[in-house]
């Protein structure tokens, strides 16, 4: 896979043999102080300082790079939305943060802040119908399954 590293920007890093998604640092300019305040409740974007080519040579199947939180900062509050980053987005890629404490929070250029996860995708072909198969389920939703 092709990535291309903005300036301060660092190469997302797997932490262990066992890591299937890649760590990401946030890239905060100096111009900032090489730091972004999160206030209470609020929520951000952070750059992480690089850009993807997720193109894939297999007709119809897409790669699709997911952005997600890291356990450590989502436990003690600190979430980061999961974003897709699709085949043909050329951007930098960002991380949504979303500090949900009653604290400011700092992030400081190179912090690992969100983590990358690289999928294939099938992309299927839509068929119109009239109606759907039926299933046990049915159209039981959120919890209907149990808690």
């Amino acid at each position: 896979m092709k990535i291309n590293i903005i300036e301060g920007g660092k190469l997302p890093k797997r932490m262990t043999d066992g890591a299937v998604a890649y760590d990401c640092y946030a890239r905060v300019p100096k111009l900032l102080d090489g730091k972004r305040i999160i206030l209470p409740h609020r929520t951000e974007v952070i750059p992480l300082g690089f850009a993807v080519d997720l193109t894939d040579s297999l007709r119809d199947v897409f790669r699709t790079m997911l952005i997600t939180g890291r356990s450590g900062l989502n436990k003690k509050g600190i979430n980061c939305c999961t974003g897709i980053i699709d085949a043909d987005y050329r951007g930098e890629v960002n991380a949504i943060i979303t500090n949900n404490t009653d604290d400011m929070f700092t992030i400081y250029d190179g912090d690992r802040i969100a983590q990358a996860l690289i999928i294939p995708v099938h992309i299927p072909e839509l068929e119109i119908v009239e109606e759907l198969e039926e299933t046990k389920r049915g159209f039981g939703g959120f919890g209907s399954t149990g808690i």
